[in-house]
Protein backbone atom coordinates (compact mmCIF):
# COMPACT_ATOMS: atom_id res chain seq x y z
CA UNK A 1 0.00 0.00 0.00
CA UNK A 2 2.99 2.24 0.90
CA UNK A 3 4.68 1.37 -2.37
CA UNK A 4 1.27 2.37 -4.35
CA UNK A 5 0.97 6.06 -2.63
CA UNK A 6 4.67 6.69 -3.07
CA UNK A 7 4.29 6.20 -6.94
CA UNK A 8 1.39 8.18 -7.26
CA UNK A 9 2.54 10.65 -5.18
CA UNK A 10 5.91 10.84 -7.44
CA UNK A 11 3.82 10.97 -10.69
CA UNK A 12 1.47 13.52 -8.93
CA UNK A 13 4.72 15.60 -8.11
CA UNK A 14 5.54 15.80 -11.80
CA UNK A 15 2.75 16.34 -13.48
CA UNK A 16 3.08 19.63 -10.86
CA UNK A 17 6.39 20.67 -12.08
CA UNK A 18 5.23 20.55 -15.61
CA UNK A 19 1.98 22.70 -14.80
CA UNK A 20 4.03 25.06 -12.87
CA UNK A 21 7.08 25.26 -16.23
CA UNK A 22 3.28 25.57 -18.51
CA UNK A 23 1.91 28.54 -16.50
CA UNK A 24 5.20 30.09 -16.65
CA UNK A 25 5.29 29.67 -20.57
CA UNK A 26 1.73 31.31 -20.91
CA UNK A 27 2.64 34.43 -18.38
CA UNK A 28 5.36 35.09 -20.52
CA UNK A 29 3.62 34.63 -23.79
CA UNK A 30 0.80 36.97 -21.86
CA UNK A 31 3.51 39.72 -21.02
CA UNK A 32 4.60 39.47 -24.93
CA UNK A 33 1.19 39.79 -26.43
CA UNK A 34 -0.15 42.58 -23.91
CA UNK A 35 0.94 45.42 -25.62
CA UNK A 36 -0.62 43.96 -29.39
CA UNK A 37 -4.10 42.66 -27.66
CA UNK A 38 -5.49 46.46 -26.23
CA UNK A 39 -4.12 50.03 -26.80
CA UNK A 40 -1.91 51.55 -24.14
CA UNK A 41 -4.24 52.88 -21.71
CA UNK A 42 -6.14 48.82 -21.91
CA UNK A 43 -7.15 47.08 -18.62
CA UNK A 44 -4.86 43.94 -19.48
CA UNK A 45 -1.60 45.93 -20.16
CA UNK A 46 -2.15 47.70 -16.88
CA UNK A 47 -2.66 44.86 -15.31
CA UNK A 48 0.66 42.94 -16.37
CA UNK A 49 2.39 46.74 -15.91
CA UNK A 50 1.24 46.76 -12.06
CA UNK A 51 1.61 43.00 -11.74
CA UNK A 52 5.49 42.98 -13.30
CA UNK A 53 6.08 46.35 -11.18
CA UNK A 54 5.63 44.71 -7.89
CA UNK A 55 7.38 41.22 -9.23
CA UNK A 56 11.21 41.14 -7.59
CA UNK A 57 14.07 41.13 -9.84
CA UNK A 58 14.58 37.28 -9.00
CA UNK A 59 11.07 36.28 -9.08
CA UNK A 60 11.46 37.71 -12.83
CA UNK A 61 14.20 35.42 -13.33
CA UNK A 62 12.35 32.50 -12.13
CA UNK A 63 9.81 33.02 -14.49
CA UNK A 64 12.08 33.53 -17.38
CA UNK A 65 14.07 30.86 -16.42
CA UNK A 66 11.37 28.72 -15.78
CA UNK A 67 9.12 29.47 -19.09
CA UNK A 68 12.76 28.84 -20.97
CA UNK A 69 13.06 25.49 -23.68
CA UNK A 70 16.95 26.13 -23.28
CA UNK A 71 19.37 27.10 -21.10
CA UNK A 72 19.89 30.68 -20.90
CA UNK A 73 23.16 32.90 -20.49
CA UNK A 74 23.19 35.92 -17.97
CA UNK A 75 22.89 38.56 -20.76
CA UNK A 76 20.26 36.29 -22.29
CA UNK A 77 18.20 36.93 -18.90
CA UNK A 78 18.96 40.75 -18.78
CA UNK A 79 17.31 40.51 -22.36
CA UNK A 80 14.47 38.60 -21.12
CA UNK A 81 13.77 41.04 -17.92
CA UNK A 82 14.38 44.07 -20.48
CA UNK A 83 11.81 42.33 -23.57
CA UNK A 84 9.06 41.93 -20.71
CA UNK A 85 9.49 45.81 -19.70
CA UNK A 86 10.95 44.91 -16.40
CA UNK A 87 12.13 48.54 -15.06
CA UNK A 88 15.83 47.41 -14.24
CA UNK A 89 16.94 51.52 -13.73
CA UNK A 90 17.35 51.08 -9.61
CA UNK A 91 20.15 48.40 -10.42
CA UNK A 92 23.66 50.26 -10.38
CA UNK A 93 25.35 47.23 -12.42
CA UNK A 94 22.29 45.32 -13.45
CA UNK A 95 24.67 42.57 -14.59
CA UNK A 96 26.59 42.24 -11.34
CA UNK A 97 23.05 41.96 -9.87
CA UNK A 98 21.77 39.18 -12.12
CA UNK A 99 25.08 37.46 -10.93
CA UNK A 100 24.54 37.79 -7.72
CA UNK A 101 21.11 36.19 -7.67
CA UNK A 102 21.86 33.62 -10.05
CA UNK A 103 24.70 32.12 -7.60
CA UNK A 104 21.91 32.63 -4.68
CA UNK A 105 19.35 30.36 -6.75
CA UNK A 106 21.98 27.23 -8.04
CA UNK A 107 22.52 27.96 -4.08
CA UNK A 108 18.91 26.80 -3.13
CA UNK A 109 18.82 24.45 -5.80
CA UNK A 110 16.02 26.16 -8.00
CA UNK A 111 18.65 26.29 -11.19
CA UNK A 112 21.72 24.82 -12.33
CA UNK A 113 24.58 25.55 -14.54
CA UNK A 114 25.12 24.14 -17.62
CA UNK A 115 27.45 24.27 -20.66
CA UNK A 116 30.78 24.62 -18.42
CA UNK A 117 28.89 26.54 -16.04
CA UNK A 118 28.26 29.60 -18.39
CA UNK A 119 24.12 28.89 -18.64
CA UNK A 120 21.40 28.37 -16.42
CA UNK A 121 18.42 26.25 -16.54
CA UNK A 122 15.36 25.96 -14.44
CA UNK A 123 15.96 22.30 -12.04
CA UNK A 124 13.69 19.63 -12.68
CA UNK A 125 12.62 17.87 -9.53
CA UNK A 126 11.72 14.95 -10.70
CA UNK A 127 12.20 13.07 -7.10
CA UNK A 128 10.08 10.41 -5.82
CA UNK A 129 9.07 11.31 -1.92
CA UNK A 130 10.64 8.69 0.42
CA UNK A 131 8.13 7.47 3.72
CA UNK A 132 10.95 6.89 6.62
CA UNK A 133 10.98 3.31 7.79
CA UNK A 134 9.14 2.27 11.06
CA UNK A 135 12.41 1.83 12.84
CA UNK A 136 13.38 5.13 12.14
CA UNK A 137 10.08 6.88 13.40
CA UNK A 138 10.40 4.98 16.79
CA UNK A 139 14.10 5.43 17.57
CA UNK A 140 14.76 9.08 16.46
CA UNK A 141 12.62 12.13 17.17
CA UNK A 142 14.48 14.31 14.77
CA UNK A 143 12.52 12.74 12.28
CA UNK A 144 9.62 14.42 13.40
CA UNK A 145 11.10 18.02 12.77
CA UNK A 146 9.56 18.87 9.76
CA UNK A 147 12.86 18.46 7.58
CA UNK A 148 13.77 15.93 4.60
CA UNK A 149 12.43 12.60 5.08
CA UNK A 150 14.95 9.90 5.44
CA UNK A 151 15.18 7.25 3.04
CA UNK A 152 13.91 3.47 4.11
CA UNK A 153 16.63 1.73 5.61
Amino acid sequence: MAQKIQEELGALEIQQEDIERRIARLKQTLVGLAPLSEPPDGGLLRSFRSALDSMSLTDAVRQILQAASTPLAPVEIKQQLLNMGKDLSDQKNVMASIHSLLKRLVGSGEIEQVGNGLTYQWRTRRVRARIPSRRRLRGSPSSFGGGPVAENT
